[in-house]
Parts: structure tokens; sequence; C-alpha cells
């Protein structure tokens, strides 16, 4: 059976913003990651998600803004591999929470060097991470 999905959430941190999670139309092809519906401060999706899931994901942001890499000499010496395998879990634990009833994507960060290479991931029900390109997620 296919289940046709509303919305897609996609986790993703960047420098400059204090939003871990964003949603949008599952319809919607364009490049926009969407409106803003994981911050620091709560979570303002469709779904009802876990305190503890919240509490999680913004501690996990508040840790990526302390790191300063809006400084590019901070770029390199950071631990990528450890903030996307967190990120990963998070939206592993998203899409568990939420079930078939939406897409949950991960999407790394700008800043990082392997962005142009790995953009992201598609998180199945199953817990399976599925690599997309950017064409994927948000074609030309």
């Amino acid at each position: 059976m296919i289940i046709k999905t509303s919305v897609v959430y996609t986790i993703s941190l960047d420098t400059g913003t204090d939003t871990w999670a964003w949603m949008k139309d599952a319809n919607d092809e364009s490049r926009y990651l969407g409106s803003a519906v994981g911050e620091s401060d709560g979570w303002y999706g469709q779904h009802e998600i876990s305190h503890e899931l919240m509490q999680n994901a913004s501690m996990w942001l508040l840790g990526f803004l302390r790191s300063k890499l809006d400084d590019e000499a901070n770029v390199d010496g950071f631990d990528w591999d450890s903030l996307h395998r967190y990120g990963i879990e998070l939206a592993k634990r998203l899409k568990a929470e939420i079930g078939e009833t939406a897409d949950v994507r991960y999407v790394k960060a700008s800043k990082d060097p392997s962005y142009n290479r790995e953009e992201g991931f598609e998180i199945t029900y199953e817990g399976v991470v599925l690599p997309i390109s950017r064409l994927q997620w948000c074609p030309v």
C-alpha cells in the first residue's frame, strides 16, 4: 500500500538560524526547505512529537550555534561526522514518532565541506537512511 504524505520535514542546521527543523508541502519541489517548525524554544509542526525529542534537538542546535562556524577558521576543525550522526538519529526518532504520515529528510549544513558531494538523506519508516542528491530534494 502506498501512503501519500502531505508534508516533508527536513532536519538541518546552519549558521545564523535558530531552527533545526523545516516543513513544507510534499508536492513542493522547489529549493525552499519550508517554514521553520523546530526551534530552540519549541516545536510548531503539524504532527505532535515528544518533549524529549524536542529537547534533544534543541540542545543539538544550541551546541552547533556555540561552535562559531560563521568564522571560516572553525569550519575545517569541526567534527562534522558527530554532528551528522546525531542529526540522523534525531531524524530517525522523528520518523518513528510521526510514522508514515509525513516524509523526513536530513540535510547537511551548507558549511560542511562534504555538502556538495552528499547533501542529504531520506529516512524510511523502518529507519533506513537512503542518500539523496540535491536534485532529489531541491530540483533546479
